[in-house]
């Protein structure tokens, strides 16, 4: 599925998820998930719309090296 900005607005407002500019060695786009104590947790489902969108508005030419996730657990208990 395709999802508009509208559809994710409120995750990636709260920087649940950054798809910050930053590239691999290899050209590929680096998606972060930064620790985000106090916040709800998020559903899978939520979780599925805002990567798929995110891998969608990256420039093709960059998505066809991958992705490289960045998962910051360092405040998790």
């Amino acid at each position: 599925p395709q999802y508009r900005v509208l559809d994710v607005a409120p995750l990636v407002q709260t920087g649940y998820a950054i798809l910050s500019g930053g590239k691999a060695k290899n050209g590929a786009p680096i998606m972060s998930f930064p620790d985000r104590p106090g916040l709800a947790e998020v559903s899978d489902e939520d979780y599925g719309r805002v990567v798929t969108y995110l891998c969608a508005i990256s420039p093709l030419h960059e998505s066809e090296a991958g992705f490289v996730i960045v998962i910051d657990r360092r405040l998790d208990s």
